[in-house]
């Protein structure tokens, strides 16, 4: 019975390398038939450059009539003054004290947002 059992078994996968062989040739040669199509447009792409070297005005690119408003988001004014640093204190940040309120209740939640959205910073009460 043990025999039969590994006798199955290897049949089963002898029949999977064939398949994993199968499969990655199909796939190698689709990859094979893509980069013979990509080297045969690029070379046909420079065929067309090398026609065009000698040519002196080639009528490629776009030209806009008016000058385009270009928009950075990300613009900054250029700073020339040094940065201040902020002020230190000797004590640390004071923390708020605990809210008799439950935390499910409504209180409980205008408290912490009250906390954490007040004057910009984090421990800050109103």
């Amino acid at each position: 019975m043990k025999s039969l059992l590994l006798q199955q078994g290897r049949a089963v996968y002898d029949a999977n390398d064939k398949m994993a062989d199968k499969l990655s040739r199909i796939i190698s040669e689709k990859e094979i038939a893509r980069h013979r199509r990509l080297r045969h447009q690029m070379s046909g792409i420079k065929e067309l450059i090398f026609d065009l070297m000698h040519v002196p005005d080639v009528p490629a690119g776009m030209s806009i009539p008016e000058e385009p408003d270009i928009k950075m988001v990300m613009d900054r004014k250029l700073q020339l003054a040094p940065k201040r640093l902020p002020r230190r204190s000797s004590s640390p940040h004071p923390r708020p004290s605990r809210s008799p309120t439950r935390k499910g209740s409504a209180g409980y939640w205008a408290t912490r947002w009250s906390i954490k959205y007040s004057s910009g910073t984090k421990w800050s009460r109103p």
